[in-house]
């Protein structure tokens, strides 16, 4: 899988350098093309930086090796926001005083609403790696702001076609505090309620927390038909962990946050029954021989 996202984040590249060389940005002929990349290599958003850091300069070393774009060689600079809102927003200002063709980043929703009204104002393309709709709507005043991840609105109405399936329209929510957890569970509330979803009750969690007892407590209390995770790791992991020791039983949903090739390797056995909404990237040694996509993933 890793040498797909390479691949895919080297097209992302290209493909938006592409578009991008036609502004009057565009170095001249031979000159490097200057791009900036904000990503949350420490910090609880690691788990997911790290590997798009990796994806990124390996995309640029390849696309390098064959002449860059259009004859010129990608010049990538990136910078680790720490997962955090304020130095995503001094990493923006840093990466604009480069002039870049563009900025990739950030994989986190409160740094990626942090930096893109900069992004917007400097007339600079940003791809964002966020999960909320939040990050390019409304369109009018995102025209500069772009995003590769599926929006949370459809993560949401892939989980409650799903659960309805099987009578589970009554849930509760533990959502990680920040624009990332509130959004999602938002949305989630927005587009259920017209097909009988109902937020029993609601618990934040912070992203690197370390006990999640308080929230399980409140949940077991209100006896839903299913329980939404609307989190990333580490607080995920600490969920599940929490789940088993109060010996739950209730349906348990985590979000495409959750969905990384981590989370199952630190949760082990005790993730055995949940489910986590995810692409089919994540999971392609699972589908059938017959599905069209297998093949493209495998590659």
């Amino acid at each position: 899988m890793h040498a797909f996202l390479v691949r895919f984040a080297a097209v992302t590249v290209g493909s938006l350098l592409v578009v991008s060389a036609a502004v009057p940005r565009a170095s001249a002929a031979g000159e490097p093309y200057v791009i900036g990349a904000i990503l949350s290599e420490s910090g609880p958003g690691a788990t997911l930086g790290r590997p798009e850091a990796d994806s990124m300069e390996m995309a640029v070393d390849e696309l390098n090796k064959v002449g860059g774009i259009n004859g010129h060689p990608l010049q990538l600079t990136v910078i680790d926001d720490q997962s955090d809102a304020t130095t995503a927003v001094n990493a923006l200002r840093q990466l604009l005083d480069k002039h870049p063709l563009a900025i990739f980043g950030t994989p986190l929703t409160p740094t990626s609403l942090a930096i893109a009204p900069l992004a917007e104002a400097a007339h600079v393309p940003l791809v964002s790696y966020a999960s909320s709709v939040s990050v390019v709507t409304p369109v009018a005043t995102h025209q500069w702001i772009f995003k590769v991840p599926i929006n949370d609105t459809e993560v949401a109405r892939s989980m409650q076609a799903f659960m309805k399936k099987r009578g589970q329209t009554k849930v509760s929510f533990i959502y990680r505090n920040d624009d990332y957890g509130k959004t999602g569970m938002a949305h989630f509330d927005e587009i259920g309620k017209g097909d009988g979803f109902e937020i029993m009750g609601a618990d934040a969690i912070a992203a690197g927390a370390s006990d999640a007892t308080t929230q399980l407590t409140h949940v077991k209390a209100t006896n839903p038909q299913a329980l939404i995770c609307w989190t990333s790791l580490p607080s995920a992991n600490v969920i599940i962990k929490g789940y088993r020791e109060l010996g739950l039983r209730v349906p348990l949903y985590y979000s495409d946050g959750s969905a990384t090739g981590v989370f199952p390797k630190q949760a082990g056995a005790a993730l055995d029954g949940a489910y986590i909404a995810t692409m089919k990237v994540n999971v392609y040694t699972e589908l059938a021989n017959t599905d069209p996509q297998k093949k493209l993933l495998e590659r």
